[in-house]
């Protein structure tokens, strides 16, 4: 039989609020922020893998009926995800 080779993952970023919120953490940003490291790993694995196609749903349009500074901060990361961490993630596929 042949090789099955995994040619797209499609991830939705979810539940990074409540796991902040069960963390006890002051910011539910932070949960936020730890969900990046981990997409960070997904990448990563990825790579490892061999796998050419990576689909991340990160923002949908109920995340628009969050606080102001929420979807502010929300913004700030993926600002900081795309300048700093999409380069890292990009160097390692060259590698």
């Amino acid at each position: 039989m042949g090789e099955n080779k995994l040619n797209h993952v499609g991830v939705i970023m979810d539940g990074n609020r409540r796991w902040a919120k069960k963390q006890g953490l002051k910011s539910v940003l932070m949960g936020h922020e730890k969900g990046v490291n981990k997409l960070m790993e997904l990448c990563t694995w990825c790579l490892d893998k061999s796998v050419p196609y990576l689909s991340v749903y990160a923002f949908s349009t109920e995340n628009w009926n969050r606080s102001q500074p929420e979807i502010e901060g929300l913004f700030a990361i993926m600002e900081k995800f795309f300048r700093e961490e999409l380069g890292t993630a990009l160097r390692k596929e060259s590698e």
